[in-house]
């Protein structure tokens, strides 16, 4: 018989393997040719890491998306957080991430 910690466990489990399918479907999704592929890869992982974080009725606000380019930037044009960026947008891109 399982504990509910163990039950715990296992949901966290299920729940984050549901979300690295809903990201690498959608980037699978994203255009080979479109020359901003590794922008939209990495704007989908944040997409679906913040919606799961802070509820998944955001996806119907506007504000959400506004957050989304912001932090997306901030990350982006940070001098230490640009290249982890650069690199977890390559890795979803290969389907190496999670």
């Amino acid at each position: 018989m399982a504990t509910s910690s163990q039950s715990q466990g296992s949901g966290a489990e299920a729940a984050a393997q549901d979300l690295a399918g809903l990201i690498s479907r959608r980037v699978r999704s994203i255009d080979p040719d479109d020359p901003e592929r590794g922008r939209k890869a990495f704007r989908v992982f944040l997409e679906c890491v913040l919606s799961t974080e802070l509820g998944k009725d955001l996806i119907n606000d506007a504000a959400f998306y506004q957050m989304v380019d912001h932090i997306q930037i901030q990350m982006e044009t940070d001098p230490q957080l640009g290249p982890a960026v650069r690199e977890a947008a390559s890795l979803l891109l290969e389907g190496k991430a999670g």
